[in-house]
C-alpha cells in the first residue's frame, strides 16, 4: 500500500512552533486517560479543556488546530516529547523516532 501523504525533510514553522509550546508546557498538560497504548485523553490544566489524541500512522487530536490545519499539534507534540521522551535538541533523534509530512507526523520507531 502506497502512501498519499508528501514527506517533507523539515517540520513546518506551525509544527515547530507546537514542538516549542510543548517542551515549555511541562506542568500545564496532564495525562487524564489512557485509551490504549496510543491514544490518550490530555487535560490543559489552565482552561480544563480536554482533547482526544490518537499516535500512529497518522496522528490525530480533537483539538480546533489540528481540526483546522491536520498537522501535529501542541498535544501531539506534547505526548511525543513528555511521554515518549523524543529529544527535539538533537536533530538526529528526530529523524529517528519521527518524520515530519504536510498532514502528519509518522512515527518509526521510539
Amino acid at each position: 500500500m502506497s502512501s498519499k501523504l508528501t514527506w517533507v525533510a523539515k517540520p513546518s514553522t506551525d509544527v515547530a512552533k507546537a514542538i516549542q509550546l510543548a517542551e515549555k508546557s511541562s506542568g500545564s498538560i496532564l495525562i487524564a486517560k489512557t485509551l490504549g497504548p496510543l491514544s490518550f485523553v490530555l487535560l490543559e490544566e489552565d482552561s480544563y479543556e480536554t482533547h482526544k489524541v490518537n499516535l500512529g500512522e497518522l496522528h490525530s487530536c480533537e483539538c480546533s488546530t489540528f481540526q483546522k490545519t491536520e498537522e501535529p499539534c501542541v498535544h501531539i507534540c506534547w505526548l511525543l516529547l513528555r511521554k515518549f521522551k523524543v529529544q527535539p535538541q538533537d536533530e538526529s533523534e528526530i529523524s529517528r523516532a519521527f518524520r515530519f509530512c504536510n498532514k502528519g507526523l509518522h512515527i518509526l520507531s521510539f
